[in-house]
């Protein structure tokens, strides 16, 4: 591909920065714990991700810059993740923002009690043993090395696992390895919201009352919140956006449960991916194109012309 770019004089490929994000889901119950036959049980505590050091830690090591531009298309079509909510403009946080410092991060564990033994990080008889799970897929194993090779630095065991995709996002109620039912500490994927107004989307870290949205077996793991997530803060503001009306207000909204989430580092993003790429020739009057995040690329064709000669 990148070949032929070099070469082509005909028309030029382009992308439009899209919702969707490749992110870090961090699980906050415990995955090795079985509770009334199930792991990841809802009121058990992940025993070291119910730290926020350890999972600022985290975010310290993921070199964002290295994968955007190495494994993905790289800024602007896919610049490394900063926000949960990405590519709606009017719902977009400019508080937010992220670092890659593998110093600050050991720092930060030493400072929070978690101290080398050997090559790996423990407090009170815990050592930080991370699962990390995602599909078979190239881009993603290639982002699973590099971010391996930085939080071993900083004192992390991590094992690296992968399902099929086809397992991994059935949600069957029996399918223990797919994502609803997460019986591992961290998966990746990509995910985004589907609509102009994302109130589902945000829902995902909603834990509702008696935590009846977060996944587990008396729902048959059909909750939305995959990840074990209770804030009664967050809640709060989304129960008060779920009824909002005014749309200045639901944008504050829904900025604020964004930096939440992420400065809370309840899920990572890494690279905001692209919404669509297309090549178009060199004689179309882009602007006339009129991409869309939502909509298919053609949506507008009737009004498309030529530059003329």
């Amino acid at each position: 591909m990148a070949n032929l770019l070099k070469e082509g004089t005909k028309g030029t490929v382009y992308g439009l920065p899209g919702p969707y994000v490749e992110k870090l889901d961090i699980n906050f119950s415990d995955p090795r714990k079985e509770v009334d036959g199930q792991k990841s049980e809802k009121n058990t505590p992940h025993p070291f991700f119910s730290d926020v050091a350890v999972r600022n830690a985290l975010s310290l090591g993921i070199d964002r810059d290295t994968i955007s531009t190495k494994f993905y298309d790289g800024p602007p079509i896919e610049p490394p993740g900063v926000n949960i909510l990405s590519g709606i403009a009017a719902f977009e946080s400019g508080n937010t923002s992220w670092t890659f410092d593998i110093d600050q991060a050991k720092q930060m564990l030493e400072d929070a009690g978690w101290t080398l033994n050997g090559n790996v990080r423990s407090k009170d008889g815990v050592e930080i043993q991370i699962d990390y799970v995602t599909t078979i897929n190239d881009v993603r194993q290639k982002t699973q090395a590099v971010l391996k090779d930085a939080w071993q630095e900083i004192g992390f065991k991590v094992n690296l696992k992968q399902v099929d995709g086809g397992i991994f996002f059935d949600s069957s109620a029996g399918n223990d390895q797919n994502f609803t039912h997460f019986y591992s500490d961290l998966q990746m994927y990509t995910d985004g919201p589907t609509s102009t107004f994302p109130l589902a989307y945000m829902q995902y870290w909603y834990a509702g009352k008696d935590g009846e949205n977060i996944c587990q077996k008396s729902n048959n793991w059909a909750g939305t919140n995959k990840i074990r997530y209770n804030n009664p803060e967050y809640d709060a503001l989304f129960e008060q956006l779920t009824v909002e009306t005014d749309p200045d207000q639901a944008a504050t909204l829904f900025v604020q449960l964004n930096d939440i989430i992420i400065n809370e580092f309840v899920e990572i993003p890494i690279v905001q991916r692209e919404a669509q790429k297309y090549a178009a020739s060199n004689t179309l009057r882009r602007e006339n194109i009129a991409e869309s995040t939502f909509e298919g690329l053609l949506w507008n064709i009737a009004n498309w012309n030529r530059i003329e000669s």
